[in-house]
């Protein structure tokens, strides 16, 4: 047990979650609201500062539906991206990491 009761164990996690950037830029972005693949690739790109490609983009959302972030809404046309429950809990965590950062 380290200072303040810190596992190593805890380090772990916080790295298997924030392993995959673009993961996080997703989930961040999903977090205003429900979006389309150009959508979510436009809103990624301009958090993050640099244009991502459609390959990545395709990747991220592969990534995103097999950890159950995301989640089709079931709308005519072209699918509609939105966070699950379980992606909004994601999103809490990673917004409560930044926010320990920034005290």
């Amino acid at each position: 047990m380290g200072v303040d009761g810190v596992k190593f164990s805890d380090l772990q996690e916080i790295r298997e979650l924030l392993k995959h950037q673009h993961v996080v830029a997703a989930v961040v972005c999903l977090g205003n609201r429900p979006m389309r693949y150009g959508e979510l690739g436009s809103a990624m790109s301009g958090w993050i500062g640099s244009r991502i490609s459609d390959g990545e983009i395709t990747r991220t959302l592969h990534r995103l539906e097999e950890r159950g972030l995301v989640e089709d809404a079931h709308s005519a046309g072209p699918r509609l991206l939105t966070l699950t429950p379980k992606g909004r809990s994601y999103l809490t965590t990673v917004s409560a990491l930044v926010k320990a950062l920034r005290t």
